[in-house]
């Protein structure tokens, strides 16, 4: 939480513009996060994000272990042989593993591809609708952009 003493806009094209107090979100918007005229700031990502702005800070709040349980519950529930199924759950659980050290994040990727290879292999196998797939498919692949997003901020 950051309390603004003014909304003043520091980056183009605003330069130093006031802002009347219900038009905050210009402020907000172009200023970068260390930029801000604040009287009180409280919780985790003022200094790592300092030189960033709003949107960096946002996107960042998306945590990727999240979409990795969705896939176990989906996993969970799919009927198929229990040998495939544990061998995906096996993948799923290295991999959020991996990502509570961002020095693993490679790993984390690779054991995401590796379920998303077993995935395309057991539609071609007919073990799995291409509809049961397509959502297994597209939560790892998110995960996947969003730990490339974080490593590139």
């Amino acid at each position: 939480m950051t309390v603004l003493e003014t909304n003043q806009a520091f980056n183009f094209p605003y330069y130093g513009f006031d802002w009347t107090p219900h038009e905050t979100e210009a402020q907000v918007f172009s200023n970068l996060i260390s930029q801000s005229n604040a009287s009180f700031r409280y919780g985790a990502g003022h200094e790592e994000y300092a030189d960033k702005n709003i949107f960096d800070w946002m996107f960042a709040q998306f945590r990727a272990e999240n979409r990795i349980d969705d896939l176990k519950e989906i996993v969970a529930d799919l009927d198929i042989v229990g040998g495939n199924r544990n061998a995906q759950m096996v993948k799923l659980n290295q991999a959020e593993r991996f990502l509570l050290d961002t020095k693993h994040d490679e790993q984390a990727i690779n054991m995401l591809n590796a379920f998303i290879s077993q995935i395309n292999a057991f539609v071609n196998s007919d073990t799995l609708t291409e509809e049961q797939a397509i959502e297994m498919i597209f939560a790892a692949e998110e995960t996947i952009r969003y730990i490339n997003y974080i490593n590139n901020l």
